[in-house]
């Protein structure tokens, strides 16, 4: 079994990003629909989220290699539910965590419009649960109306 070496990155700046995409300045297109209302494309994104899940299971556990310290305090929120701040190390690890870290809940973590661009990725963010950040005002308004849905949604691990 060969030993991994670990690359350690060095933030000068708040500001400080570590991966990048081609399309690093990438914008939301006019009429993206952030959270779907249509019962078919919610059952749909329900089997790809968990079809993700597994896909995340093997790709960050066993070859990544992740582990997390202090999982049980998620537990501890109940039905209220838990904002968790990750760092972006990694394209594809970062885009499949969130899924691993909240078993048996779906996550809904939040995403830069450049990760949009990325194949196959970037289309699969959204039937993910992936809240694309607005740029513009007019935006912001769906964006809110999606935030307050999820937030009214039950904890059951079948929510799309």
């Amino acid at each position: 079994m060969t030993k991994r070496t670990s690359k350690v990155f060095t933030y000068h700046d708040f500001d400080d990003d570590v991966v990048f995409t081609k399309n690093q300045n990438a914008t939301i297109p006019e009429g993206y629909i952030w959270l779907h209302q249509n019962w078919f494309y919610r059952v749909t994104v329900t089997v790809v989220y968990w079809v993700a899940v597994v896909v995340s299971f093997v790709y960050c556990r066993l070859y990544l290699r992740t582990s997390f310290r202090n999982k049980r305090c998620l537990r501890t929120q109940g039905k209220r539910g838990a904002f968790i701040y990750a760092n972006h190390t990694q394209p594809l690890g970062d885009a499949l965590l969130p899924m691993l870290v909240t078993i048996p809940r779906r996550a809904y973590p939040i995403a830069e419009p450049a990760n949009l661009d990325i194949p196959i990725v970037g289309r699969l963010l959204a039937m993910g649960g992936a809240l694309i950040l607005p740029a513009k005002l007019s935006q912001m308004i769906q964006f809110q109306r999606a935030h307050s849905i999820i937030q009214s949604l039950p904890t059951c691990p079948a929510t799309a």
